[in-house]
């Protein structure tokens, strides 16, 4: 038993935990259990994760250890956790493979943006997706492709920087332009994703507002219906309202009151406006300040429909 366990691949995986029933340390167990493990074990890894360590002694020491001696290190950068980026700053110290995942709905951090990580959904098919995707990296890394990190890559600068000959210093040039093609990439992500951000604010309030016109001419209409009650003298000398409705959604309906034109706010339902204006010079006021009236009534309540 103990010779099949050492002949073992080992996978450590460094990942924000949590404390007992947090919302961090379910999402991680489900993680572990139904992507990391289901994705390794397979292949002949023992997956383990720092609280799972038992032997006795320093945690921190532990952990340590197996971040540098593991065949395999998965780095779930989710929450962006101190931890996770210190352990992972150590295993790219020691220059051994890292398979890097983040869920899929948060963004990469800035100095590490380029580097490659699987997308982790924890629905059915994305644990799916992520475990072929973990199994496909893991064949690579065992044939040889581990792939680059920041500090394997100055370390090659610094063996290039060390060498004078001509082929080197081309060779140094051109990774050094490289790196700084990768500064430039990641900057402009972090403006697109700004843009990304704005367009999404846009939408957000797009809705609500057309939620709010909906609210504030439902409740227009439920005032003209409230309004049929109320004890006023008909009078034959009620101007004529007629109703211009726009053709286009940028410009607002107006009231034609005995020819005179009266321009309604965009959205503003204007058969509900004219037969409150019409009720409004039923008891006696002029066809703008009805129609004023109806503006402000519109104006209180759309605030109160935003409240």
């Amino acid at each position: 038993m103990d010779d099949e366990r050492a002949k073992k691949k080992t996978c450590f995986v460094i990942s924000p935990i949590g404390s007992a029933d947090s919302a961090t340390r379910k999402r991680s167990d489900m993680a572990l259990r139904h992507v990391f493990k289901a994705a390794l074990e397979p292949l002949g890894y023992e997956v383990t994760r720092a609280d799972e360590i038992s032997v006795p002694g320093s945690i921190t020491l532990q952990v340590l250890e197996k971040v540098l001696e593991a065949d395999l290190v998965i780095a779930d950068l989710t929450e962006h956790n101190p931890n996770v980026f210190y352990e992972l700053a150590v295993r790219h110290a020691s220059e051994k493979p890292v398979i890097h995942v983040i869920d899929a709905a948060q963004t990469i951090p800035f100095d590490i943006a380029d580097l490659r990580a699987i997308r982790l959904e924890l629905d059915l098919n994305g644990a799916e997706r992520a475990k072929t995707e973990i199994q496909a990296q893991t064949g690579q890394i065992e044939h040889g492709h581990a792939g680059q990190t920041p500090v394997k890559l100055a370390g090659v600068l610094k063996h290039l920087e060390s060498s004078k000959s001509e082929e080197n210093v081309v060779v140094r040039q051109i990774l050094e332009g490289m790196s700084e093609f990768r500064s430039d990439l990641r900057a402009s992500a972090a403006a697109n994703e700004m843009v990304v951000k704005m367009v999404q604010q846009m939408y957000e309030l797009q809705v609500q507002t057309t939620s709010a016109m909906y609210t504030l001419n439902r409740t227009l209409r439920g005032m003209e219906q409230n309004m049929e009650g109320w004890v006023v003298q008909a009078s034959s000398s009620v101007p004529t309202v007629t109703i211009i409705r726009s053709g286009s959604s940028e410009i607002g309906h107006m009231l034609n009151i005995d020819g005179e034109d009266f321009e309604l706010p965009i959205g503003l339902d204007a058969d509900a406006a004219a037969d409150i204006a019409t009720k409004y010079m039923r008891r006696g006021m002029t066809p703008a300040a009805a129609v004023a009236e109806v503006i402000k009534l519109r104006s209180r309540l759309g605030a109160d429909a935003e409240k």
